[in-house]
């Protein structure tokens, strides 16, 4: 069968690609490398939408996306979610959502079985809803390449985790929503999935990816490296002290500067700034607390704080001692280059979500990724069916030359093992691309970086489970070679990019996009956008 549309992604941006697509009247496959609307960041996301309404004005919605993302936003995308969000939130009710709304936002939060997976209540009932219109899903589908003939995209190859057969499907088009590359990072809220798999699919398909150097983190969340990477909400600190070792409540001290009046306002607002600020004081060799012991006994009542004591309880008794805190990885605000309907530079490609550039700038407002996922999966879906009635069906389907000719090299391989990479890649991106950046730093990573895909060439990987690390391993070295070339390119501070070597914002030369696309050693080449 040849599909009108296949949804690469199982999260809130793939789910409304295809249920917008089905609507359209196409025939929909969604493959989804995990449980449908589970493992994926907006699963375990908060649950909560930024939008203009209930007496925000749309004008304002739209300003705070511009200044939060300092002005590298592709203004034509803010439009299209700052008109198209209320009516696409509101719309999810069709899909059994259930919304709290409120004065410039909505949020399932409520609606979730446990707050730190407050995003199920978004991605459970979509999921559900693509299920019942009968949209046919595979799930443990790890889809690995795009396929061509004519130079326009007729389908996609996708191991079968369980088997690990490589499977071969003809599409007319193609949706990827395959979510960013937490993963390449020790210290991530995101599910173990995120491996940027829809970046480097685009990016070997040809397609041109932005922004990569701009990656979110969370102010807060456990720095005791043995407990889970969760965010911890920066608005508990309107609540309790957050802290230095000497007492000092240093991140309240800059919010007057930053124009704002509470610690929700800079959860919402000024991630990047409070997560330099907390990184500075650790780089300085000052520990940061934040005094949950301090909470009364109410707020342990059923709520996220007690959520994260059972999840902090085999290392500390969260209602007896301060936490040591530390930025956890979050977001990726680049990824493809798309237009307003998520379309690529590559024919028949469509994509949305964390996998795309442009809404967000250099730092992303909190609430706009579900926002986000909804309003341009939506897009993306109706664009891709559109595109398929044009297009006739392919009369054969390429093989998967790509995805063969990396397993027959790995079943021969002799050197390391697929986690054992994916170990020293975290400790390189942790180390050199994380908050505070410096030109050595970015430079020893592209070196190590670069050593490391010459070692992924000869890994060993034999078994279905060893065949998925040494992809993901394969994604994770792209997705950390583009964060470091572009942000090395990059010789300024802004949002979410911070260089201790150019430590302040860049004039108007600097108000540009840094654009990646594959070179002919096959390494990515990034180069300012023309002024």
């Amino acid at each position: 069968m040849v599909w009108d549309v296949v949804v690469v992604g199982g999260g809130g941006a793939a789910l409304s690609a295809a249920l917008a697509a089905a609507g359209e009247g196409a025939e929909v496959l969604v493959l989804s490398k995990t449980t449908l609307g589970l493992g994926n960041s907006s699963a375990v996301s908060g649950g909560g939408f930024s939008l203009g309404l209930g007496g925000f004005p749309p004008e304002k919605h739209k300003e705070n996306t511009l200044k939060t993302g300092r002005w590298v936003n592709d203004p034509v995308l803010v439009d299209v979610l700052v008109s198209e969000g209320p009516e696409a939130v509101l719309g999810l009710t069709e899909y059994g959502v259930k919304l709290d709304v409120g004065k410039g936002l909505a949020s399932v939060a409520k609606y979730a079985k446990r707050e730190v997976i407050a995003g199920t209540a978004l991605t459970l009932p979509l999921a559900k809803a693509v299920k019942e219109r009968g949209i046919a899903v595979h799930e443990q589908a790890m889809v690995t390449e795009l396929l061509f003939a004519s130079g326009r995209c007729v389908g996609v190859a996708y191991l079968d985790l369980s088997s690990g057969r490589v499977e071969e499907v003809p599409a007319r088009a193609v949706v990827v929503a395959a979510g960013g590359a937490g993963q390449l990072y020790a210290r991530t809220d995101n599910p173990p999935g995120t491996t940027g798999d829809g970046y480097a699919l685009l990016y070997r398909a040809g397609a041109t990816l932005k922004d990569m150097e701009f990656v979110q983190f969370f102010p807060l969340g456990f720095a005791d490296p043995e407990l889970p990477g969760w965010f911890i909400p920066l608005s508990l600190a309107d609540e309790v002290p957050l802290t230095n070792d000497l007492g000092e409540e240093f991140l309240r001290k800059k919010l007057p500067e930053w124009g704002l009046s509470s610690m929700a306002g800079a959860e919402r607002y000024a991630r990047d700034r409070a997560a330099q600020a907390v990184a500075k004081e650790i780089a300085a060799g000052r520990t940061v607390y934040l005094h949950l012991n301090r909470l009364p006994e109410k707020r342990w009542q059923g709520t996220l704080v007690a959520d994260l004591k059972r999840i902090a309880s085999s290392r500390i008794n969260l209602r007896e001692e301060p936490v040591a805190v530390a930025p956890t990885q979050h977001f990726f605000c680049g990824g493809a280059a798309v237009g307003p309907s998520g379309e690529t530079d590559v024919p028949g490609v469509f994509a949305c979500g964390e996998v795309t550039a442009g809404v967000h700038g250099a730092s992303r407002v909190g609430g706009n990724a579900l926002t986000e996922a909804v309003v341009f999966g939506r897009r993306a879906g109706q664009a891709a069916a559109c595109d398929a009635w044009k297009t006739s069906p392919p009369s054969s389907l390429p093989s998967a030359g790509l995805t063969q000719e990396r397993l027959k090299r790995w079943q021969e391989g002799q050197s390391a093992r697929p986690a054992e990479l994916k170990r020293r890649l975290k400790h390189v991106a942790g180390t050199h691309l994380g908050v505070l950046r410096t030109a050595k730093g970015l430079e020893t990573a592209i070196r190590d970086l670069e050593d490391l895909a010459a070692r992924a060439q000869d890994l060993k990987a034999q078994t279905p489970k060893a065949i998925r690390e040494a992809l993901e391993a394969e994604n994770l070295i792209l997705a950390g070679l583009m964060v470091a070339r572009s942000a090395l390119l990059r010789e300024e501070s802004r949002g979410n990019h911070y260089r201790e070597d150019f430590p302040a914002e860049g004039g108007p030369a600097w108000r540009c996009n840094i654009r990646v696309r594959r070179g002919e050693d096959g390494y990515p080449r990034c180069e300012k956008d023309r002024q």
